[in-house]
Parts: structure tokens; C-alpha cells; sequence
């Protein structure tokens, strides 16, 4: 068994569309590079956590950081096959989930799944610029960060930030 996770939902949306990567996104890849070997790739898809087998996620992890013109087909063989026996499992042993993109945070139903896995989430703080400079994001991402934020203070078990201001700005948040 792996000894952590790494929530790859965010790259794998991003990459299957096309989309060259954020800053956001490097930094998740350097978690994949860096961890690719002891940790299994995790797809959050309609409604379900589908973690790949290491093998599947070992390609996953390799095609997210030199994706070919196959990309796409490849990931939805994967995550398809894994999506197929992973239905009704729950997480074994408690291990760490590395969610390095904020990706999915604000949701509720996202709280709630971690409550009741044994996995203990570390999140990757980028910023608080949604919150400390609303006036520079689009309207209702304020809003969507709080949320995001609430999620890493009351269920995180660890955080792991950019900068020491801008855990300074997560500290002075979850004081407020």
C-alpha cells in the first residue's frame, strides 16, 4: 500500500482541456514528480473518489508531466477502469491526501467525505487573494475561498503554504 494520495483532479481537467498549466498547477505537478513513486493518484468524478491502483496512477503521474497527443484517451481508460473496482471501497489505513490545488474545497460534500474516510488531508495554501483583495478576482470568488479556507482550518491535518505571509493571512482568517 502507498503511504498518501494525491488528488490529481484538478491537472487532469485542466490537461484533458487543454489548458497550459498555472502556477497553481506546477506546484501540484512537482507534488506528483516528487511523491509520483509512494503515492497513488485520486480522481474526484461524479460524486465518486476513485483512487487508481499504483500502476495506473505511476502512468497517470508520467503523463501528467509529459502529456502526448494520447492524453485524453489514456486518462479515461484509467480512471475508467479504476472508476469500475473501486465502487463501495472505502480508503485502507489512514494515509495522507495531498490536495495541492484547492480544487473541490468549497464543496460540502467535500468536508463530508473527509469526516468519514480515514484519510488526513494536507492542503497546499497558494493565497488568500480572493479574500484579503476581492476587488482583483471575479465576483463570487470571495465567497468560494472563505468556504475553501473553512475547509483547510477545520479539516486539514496539516497545511503547507507558499509563504510565511501568506500563512500569516491563513492564520489571521481562521482567528477571525
Amino acid at each position: 500500500m502507498r503511504e498518501a494520495l494525491i488528488d490529481v483532479t484538478r491537472l487532469l481537467d485542466r490537461t484533458m482541456q487543454g489548458r497550459l498549466p498555472t502556477g497553481v498547477d506546477r506546484v501540484s505537478l512537482e507534488y506528483a514528480r516528487h511523491f509520483g513513486e509512494r503515492a497513488t493518484a485520486l480522481v474526484r468524478f461524479a460524486g465518486q473518489w476513485i483512487e487508481l491502483s499504483p500502476n495506473d496512477s505511476e502512468r497517470t503521474f508520467e503523463a501528467l508531466l509529459s502529456p502526448s497527443a494520447s492524453f485524453n484517451q489514456l486518462i479515461r481508460r484509467l480512471v475508467a477502469r479504476a472508476a469500475t473496482q473501486s465502487i463501495g471501497r472505502r480508503f485502507s489505513a489512514p494515509r495522507f491526501l495531498f490536495n495541492t490545488g484547492h480544487s473541490g474545497l468549497e464543496q460540502a460534500q467535500y468536508a463530508r467525505r473527509l469526516q468519514h474516510s480515514r484519510l488526513r488531508p494536507m492542503f497546499f495554501v497558494h493565497d488568500l487573494i480572493p479574500i484579503t483583495h476581492p476587488e482583483y478576482c471575479r465576483p463570487g470568488e470571495c465567497g468560494k475561498h472563505r468556504l475553501r479556507m473553512n475547509t483547510v482550518l477545520e479539516h486539514g491535518h496539516g497545511v503547507i503554504a507558499n509563504s510565511v505571509q501568506t500563512l500569516d493571512e491563513l492564520v489571521a482568517y481562521g482567528e477571525a
